[in-house]
């Protein structure tokens, strides 16, 4: 991952430098989303089911040319993973939920005209880092359609912040004023999120969309 990343990133830094110099162009976009979380990693015992996630926030893209920008801003994001274990009276659930404020920064690639168009398409690459703002574990006891909550407590072992790559593609619609876009991205880890020395680490596709103005 670190690798293709990598190449990307040369790839566009040597676009942008071949294209003619122009104004840029800067917008503003807000955005929402859905995050599903894959929590894994070499040393975890637990296979943990997807978990479900809300993100959002605003960024800001800076078009350099026709075909080249960059994007950066601030997104607040859930993460984390569930698992059960059987008993006798039902399944305990066990619920570990993470909750970061994030900086991404990506490189934008695609057909992305500066003037009036009716659409936008890209595909994007980079990284993002992230501040911890929360970290809990909840324990339910699920018996049929019933639900009884047992424990709500911080979680603790896991680093204040972490680093992930990201790669995705997007699409974008005129609007009166703007565009609607909508993304999909696919960020990983970059190391361990665990601060006791073992390999955890977060997979998450997301969904967003948003407006741009």
């Amino acid at each position: 991952m670190i690798r293709k990343l990598i190449a990307l990133g040369t790839i566009l830094l040597a676009a942008a430098a071949a294209a003619p110099a122009s104004p840029a162009t800067i917008e503003t976009n807000l955005a929402l989303g859905l995050n599903l979380c894959r929590f894994q990693g070499k040393d975890m015992d637990t296979k943990f089911d997807i978990k479900a996630g809300f993100t959002a926030g605003g960024l800001w893209s800076v078009y350099l040319t026709d075909f080249f920008g960059v994007q950066s801003g601030l997104m607040y994001s859930q993460k984390g993973g569930m698992f059960r274990t059987k008993l006798d009276n039902g399944d305990l659930r066990t619920n570990m939920a993470f909750s970061y404020l994030e900086v991404p920064l990506v490189a934008k690639l695609g057909y992305l005209p500066r003037v009036e168009s009716s659409f936008r398409i890209y595909v994007l690459g980079g990284a993002s880092y992230g501040v911890k703002i929360s970290s809990r574990i909840k324990l339910d006891l699920v018996q049929d359609d019933f639900e009884t909550p047992i424990d709500d407590i911080k979680l603790e072992g896991y680093k204040t912040s972490t680093f992930n790559g990201i790669a995705g593609a997007g699409l974008d619609f005129a609007v009166k004023g703007g565009f609607l876009f909508f993304e999909g991205r696919y960020s990983k880890s970059l190391a361990t999120v665990s601060s006791e020395g073992v390999d955890h680490r977060f997979t998450v596709l997301t969904f967003l969309a948003g407006y741009s103005f």
